[in-house]
This record gives structure tokens, sequence and C-alpha cells, in this order.
């Protein structure tokens, strides 16, 4: 656990980014390096086909062969842990704004609303006359991002994608 903390807490300018996907049979790693122009260019990808006992020495070797200590790390989650949907965006103020959200997914999610983790995005809005403003809502179980959390006494920068 202690390679995770290392990957998912970071306190300075990070020189790239590491995602990582756990499957069923092993895990999915793409890493990739700031350009010059402050562009990913992608530096190494594969999978590696691991037993859950074996993830972490196969981490603890990619980060050893690349020099990750000093990374961001995003955990990319699988489409069976999360449900995206598209909804119209409420007519309430700021404060209001996700409550009113919570509301309206209430009824689409297999889970309280209350035990979600949510995050949402403004769609572009339509062209065609009399379309509502629009949201895309991204909401998992609070469950699903505890397994993959790792608590640190520092500031983190995880991000759940």
């Amino acid at each position: 656990m202690r390679l995770l903390q290392k990957l998912l807490r970071k306190t300075t300018a990070s020189p790239g980014i590491v995602a990582i996907s756990f499957v069923s049979n092993g895990f999915t790693i793409a890493i990739t390096q700031y350009s010059e122009q402050d562009r990913p260019l992608l530096l190494h990808c594969e999978f590696i086909s691991a037993s859950d006992a074996q993830i972490i020495t196969h981490l603890e070797a990619l980060v050893k062969n690349h020099r990750l200590e000093e990374y961001d790390c995003h955990i990319l989650l699988s489409p069976e842990h999360y449900r995206s949907m598209s909804i119209e965006a409420p007519a309430v103020s700021s404060e209001e704004f996700r409550q009113a959200v919570k509301w309206r997914i209430a009824d689409l999610l297999e889970f309280p609303v209350d035990q979600a983790a949510l995050d949402f995005y403004h769609l572009p809005k339509s062209n065609r006359p009399n379309t509502p403003h629009m949201l895309e809502v991204v909401a998992c179980s609070n469950q699903t991002v505890a397994t993959l959390r790792i608590p640190s006494k520092t500031t983190s920068r995880n991000y759940l994608l």
C-alpha cells in the first residue's frame, strides 16, 4: 500500500501522469510525461496480467524502473463502477445546484444518492431553439471510491476518471 500512497500523494508540480485501471485479471497502466509545451507525451503503456497479490510487486517495479514517485496518479474506473447520464440543468442558485442535481438523479441510481460520489460538467449549448441547457453527470458509490482511495497525511491529488 505504501507504493500507491507515494503515487497518490503529491505536494509539488508533477512531471507527468500515471493512469491505472484495475481489471479482474491484472491492470493496465499508461505513463505520460509533460513536454516543453505542457502536453502529455506517452512514454509507456501496457497490460500486466497479475493476481491481486502480485499487483503491488508489479507496481513497485514500474515505479522504480520509470521513476514515478513524483507523478500524478489517475485511477480509471471501469464502466460497471460508475453511471453516466445526461440531465437538464436545474434552474437554481449556485448554492443549491449540487443538491438539485442529486435530487434529479436519485431515481436513476442503483444505490442511495446520499451514498454517491458525484461530478458533472456542462454540455455545449444546442443550436436548436428552446432546447434546455444540459449536464453530464457521473456518479459512483462512495464504497467504490473508498476502495481506491489511499488515506494520506498530506494533501493528495487523487483523480478518479
